[in-house]
């Protein structure tokens, strides 16, 4: 039985670009075949090697008719439905086109592209010349991709954002399953994150709590994981969530939090190393006392 050219010339895109990605210290995971949309699915990786829950998804066309081989111009086409796909997901896509005759791809952002079609009723087609900033190679870096989804991660997260995350972990239907990890990791980035205020820290903390007894057994690794890694600061920002849901008699956040951190196998010496270093104030230290009776019961 013969493969068809156009499968074969399909695959090859993919297998490049997960090549490419992998090489250069990006996750990639290709997704089912019978999914609309993407093909598979980054995850960035600090520099000690750990997931970071930043993940983008990834859409991969490849072969010679979307390259002007010549000028070196790669053209993203697709249509308009999948372009408002792409606007709606909760994650950033890029678009990868691949030329088996240049052996090269260039690499496009759908999410801001989309943006602009769907506004402004453009033809749903983006053009550009290939250059070391789109250029998705071995040994190139990926610089600006990498900047791409910081960007995007760094965005102030608000409570609309995490009600929306939300919603996806109270589906029930199982092809939804992929989904809820994308979400569940990316509740775990929010809570953990700089940039979040400790209202945000509250709510998310508080939802991560709620659903921990019901999500897979992968996605409460993927929580105690980046839990270990957890820094004074990062502490010192959840104690602040925990003290503003004190103040506004948020009890049940306040508990859903306190059992939620309990699952740092220090997390009692690393509240004493907290107050010795000086971030809590001394008229917040009997939320610190509670904090550790509450741990010594469990």
């Amino acid at each position: 039985m013969k493969a068809p050219k156009s499968e074969l010339v399909s695959r090859a895109g993919v297998h490049y670009a997960g090549y490419v990605f992998s090489t250069e210290g990006v996750i990639f995971r290709e997704t089912s075949s019978t999914d609309v949309g993407v093909d598979g699915q980054l995850e960035l990786v600090s520099d000690d090697g750990t997931a970071t829950g930043m993940l983008l998804g990834v859409q991969v066309k490849s072969g010679d008719s979307f390259v002007d081989n010549h000028s070196e111009i790669f053209s993203f086409k697709s249509s308009k439905a999948h372009f408002e796909y792409w606007q709606q997901l909760r994650i950033p896509v890029i678009g990868v086109v691949y030329s088996p005759t240049l052996k090269k791809a260039s690499w496009f952002d759908l999410t801001k592209h989309a943006s602009v079609i769907l506004e402004n009723d453009k033809p749903p087609i983006i053009k550009q010349k290939i250059n070391k900033s789109n250029v998705l190679e071995i040994g190139q870096g990926l610089n600006e991709l990498i900047k791409l989804a910081h960007q995007y991660y760094e965005l102030p997260v608000t409570k609309e954002d995490v009600d929306k995350l939300v919603v996806i972990q109270e589906q029930v239907v199982d092809s939804t399953q992929t989904s809820k990890e994308d979400s569940w990791k990316r509740l775990i980035s929010i809570f953990f994150s700089s940039d979040s205020g400790s209202d945000i820290i509250g709510e998310v903390g508080y939802r991560l709590s709620w659903y921990f007894p019901t999500v897979s057994d992968l996605q409460k690794e993927q929580f105690k994981s980046r839990l270990k890694l957890l820094t004074l600061s990062e502490l010192n920002r959840i104690f602040c969530a925990i003290k503003l849901a004190f103040d506004r008699n948020r009890d049940d956040v306040v508990s859903l939090i306190f059992g939620l951190i309990s699952y740092h196998p220090q997390i009692t010496e690393f509240l004493d190393k907290l107050d010795e270093n000086g971030f809590v104030a001394s008229e917040d230290k009997w939320i610190l006392e509670q904090l550790k009776e509450y741990l010594e019961q469990l």
